[in-house]
């Protein structure tokens, strides 16, 4: 049986979340893309950022008081998931 992937929040991403609302309120609009996380976060798109060389990301639709967000996330050497940032996406 293959191990789970490590799924983590950076303390900028934590912050981020906190001014939107916090994850009470984020968790609905993450949950379609949580199992593609774990399953093959490799399937995303990727982007260049200031945060590293490159960064891969989702973008969710709004859901109840949750508007639309853009997630960014990193793979680490060991193929664990850190989602380093989220903000409010307006082209919804």
């Amino acid at each position: 049986m293959a191990s789970r992937r490590e799924i983590a929040f950076s303390r900028e991403c934590e912050l981020a979340a906190s001014r939107l609302g916090g994850f009470q309120r984020l968790d609905a609009a993450l949950d379609p893309v949580w199992d593609g996380l774990n399953r093959n976060p490799y399937g995303f798109d990727t982007i260049e950022t200031d945060w590293s060389h490159s960064a891969r990301y989702a973008v969710t639709k709004p859901v109840g008081d949750c508007p639309g967000l853009l997630w960014l996330f990193a793979i680490d050497d060991q193929k664990n998931v850190e989602i380093i940032h989220v903000e409010e996406f307006d082209n919804y």
